[in-house]
């Protein structure tokens, strides 16, 4: 039975550069993702603030005509 799981085992040989490649490689791509998470999330932020600014100013223009016309 050893025997035959020896026989049977598929041994693949790779150099330290295909390695240290892949490595690479792999940690690129992770780092890369969090950091487009990242900025999408400070850009939902930006927009958050951009949107409630907007809604600010609008109340603010129509508190300002509401006033002038009681005047």
């Amino acid at each position: 039975m050893e025997k035959i799981k020896k026989e049977g085992l598929i041994q693949y040989k790779t150099s330290g550069f295909t390695v240290v490649f892949t490595l690479l490689i792999m940690s690129l791509m992770v780092s890369s993702c969090s950091a487009i998470g990242e900025i999408f999330k400070a850009g939902m932020s930006f927009g958050i603030f951009i949107v409630v600014a907007i809604i600010v100013v609008v109340i603010l223009l129509f508190l300002q005509f509401g006033k002038k016309k009681d005047s």
